[in-house]
């Protein structure tokens, strides 16, 4: 469970990312200069000594999160090709869960209202993340000129489309069909799930079959940790059971990473017996390699392995 003092760590460290000055520091200088100028910053506030170190500990791990995002965002934001990906963040407006991840409802939301980027982009993303009402009523606040170009550039007959535009095409398809009745079926006829969309209202919009069935058929496929972890929150305890005896090593990997290292002993106490020695080897890889000898110090990797160790059986 997080505890009071848990989720204060995160969201004193969460607010240097969101800052813009410091938030420049961290991304675009090396880690001892940022470091360096988050302790100068933490020493004037009001923290305890003891406390200032967690905070400086979980910056990389919330930076991650955003360049999840970003990754997840590809192919959206016309700056890609001009700018460097760490100026990209320095323009966004984020917002973040209690445990440090990005809230990316907020997130969408903040973006597709700021009048800093340009209408298009916006729209893009509106159509990622918004019910078909709710871009309808975006779309119809938009200057009639910006209307017709993205009209005219969105059309279903376009087959340069990214898989992000083709959901734009989907919705003008519908508008164009008088087709925006929520009741009519949004999701069935006109997403393409994507890692944005897939974190979005859009998701809430499925039948509870059709949405545990997206979820688990993505979770199997994915490649990426922080898809794997989303899957698996969205889904009942119970069916989480069912995924960590059928998949221990895809279940697990996501356990050794922020925010869900504390889940990582109790979830692998419960299938040992099912753990392939290649899955042991896997793990221990994680936890030496990318944790202990990198020196990350958002988890207690050390005492970790120790445990993972102790309480494996003897024949791995």
């Amino acid at each position: 469970m997080w505890t009071l003092k848990d989720i204060v760590l995160v969201n004193l460290a969460a607010g240097f990312i969101k800052d813009s000055a410091t938030r420049r520091t961290i991304f675009c200088c090396g880690e001892k200069i940022w470091k360096r100028v988050l302790r100068e910053i933490i020493s004037d506030l009001n923290i305890p000594i003891t406390l200032r170190e967690d905070i400086i500990a979980l910056i990389k791990p919330i930076k991650s999160e955003v360049f999840n995002w970003m990754e997840d965002h590809l192919g959206i934001f016309p700056m890609v090709q001009e700018m460097p990906l760490n100026a990209q963040e320095l323009l966004l407006d984020f917002s973040f869960n209690p445990d440090g991840t990005v809230d990316r409802v907020q997130t969408a939301d903040l973006f597709i209202h700021s009048e800093e980027f340009d209408v298009q982009t916006r729209f893009v993303v509106a159509c990622q993340y918004w019910s078909k009402s709710e871009v309808h009523a975006f779309f119809k606040n938009i200057h009639e000129s910006a209307r017709e170009q993205i009209l005219h550039k969105y059309s279903t007959a376009n087959e340069n489309l990214n898989k992000y535009e083709k959901n734009v095409a989907e919705w003008l398809f519908c508008y164009r069909n008088g087709h925006i009745d929520e009741s009519r079926g949004w999701c069935s006829t006109y997403c393409y799930w994507t890692n944005a969309s897939l974190q979005s209202r859009l998701l809430d919009l499925l039948s509870p079959e059709k949405r545990l069935y997206l979820l688990e058929d993505v979770f199997k496929k994915s490649r990426s940790i922080h898809v794997q972890r989303f899957c698996l929150s969205r889904m009942s305890a119970d069916h989480r059971e069912d995924l960590l005896k059928r998949y221990p090593l895809k279940y697990l990997r996501p356990c050794l990473f922020w925010p869900c290292q504390r889940y990582f002993l109790d979830s692998i106490n419960k299938v040992w017996d099912r753990l392939p020695n290649e899955s042991f080897t896997c793990f221990l890889h994680i936890i030496i390699c990318q944790k202990i000898l990198v020196r990350l110090e958002d988890f207690d990797y050390v005492n970790l392995l120790r445990e993972f160790w102790y309480r494996s059986p003897e024949h791995f």
